[in-house]
């Protein structure tokens, strides 16, 4: 590799070797979304096996974020630290290469599949009960939104919410030199779960501690007097406007854990070649 200027042949060399590892993950990810897509038409059929259906759609609503999460496990078993360090092609090649794959071309297949499947849809004009995963609305949500907020910053924003995790599980499997798929899965399960805990309980405090905005809730509530709906009306609305202010805040904070996590991977990948 006397050639230091950035190579797209030795990127295919790359693609080649994890060639195998990626399309078993491709087809275990389309499998998969093919089968939510069909439990969202038949869920609300009246077979006695519908149930099944159900069941898999609701799993997949509240696992579809996992899709994301995984994607950097397409090179759990290939990335030998080893080997990888022998192939023909710079650090930096590869480090394009795999967190290319991971953060970027994996959110595109899923976006693309599922808008096939949204095109199938309406060309056909299905009864379809599927929710749209990036809302978590029905389709009619983008034409509600339509003329307030662009379709595109909805989904760059669904997409930042899932990068960091996906970043921070890129990392971890980067890093780990044994049982990558299995630290992968426990980071995608610990990590939410701690963060989100954390997360809740800093958000009360942040509301709670904001004394303007608490304070004239306050007093709005004693000029109210004895009318407890509107009073109690009142504090939930300002406590929750508190507590999205901080969630902003909070998804802001993860994002740039996610790019540092980026950062980190990348210098790891190209400072481990030979």
């Amino acid at each position: 590799m006397d050639n230091n200027s950035f190579s797209w042949a030795r990127m295919s060399l790359l693609a080649r070797y994890y060639m195998p590892a990626i399309k078993k993950h491709l087809t275990i990810y389309t499998v998969l979304i093919i089968l939510y897509c069909l439990s969202s038409l038949l869920q609300g059929t009246t077979f006695w096996w519908s149930f099944i259906f159900v069941m898999f759609w609701g799993i997949m609503q509240l696992g579809f974020s996992y899709l994301f999460y995984l994607a950097p496990v397409a090179f759990s078993r290939y990335d030998d630290p080893v080997i990888s360090t022998l192939l023909p092609a710079k650090g930096s090649e590869k480090a394009v290469f795999i967190i290319g794959y991971s953060l970027v071309f994996t959110p595109l297949f899923i976006y693309a599949l599922l808008g096939i499947f949204t095109l199938i849809v309406n060309i056909f004009d299905l009864n379809s009960t599927v929710v749209n995963i990036f809302s978590g609305v029905n389709s009619n949500y983008w034409e509600d939104i339509s003329g307030e907020i662009p379709a595109w910053l909805v989904y760059v924003n669904r997409y930042l919410g899932y990068l960091w995790m996906t970043a921070m599980t890129l990392y971890v499997v980067t890093v780990s030199r044994t049982n990558k798929l299995l630290k992968a899965i426990l980071t995608t399960i610990i990590v939410p779960v701690a963060t989100a805990v954390i997360g809740i309980i800093a958000g009360v405090i942040y509301s709670f501690n904001n004394k303007d905005s608490m304070l004239s809730t306050l007093e709005r509530i004693s000029e109210m007097g004895n009318n407890e709906s509107e009073a109690a009306a009142a504090f939930v609305g300002t406590f929750l406007n508190e507590l999205m202010i901080w969630i902003v805040r909070y998804q802001g904070l993860m994002t740039v854990i996610g790019i540092i996590c980026v950062y980190l991977t990348w210098r790891k990948i190209v400072h481990n070649q030979v």
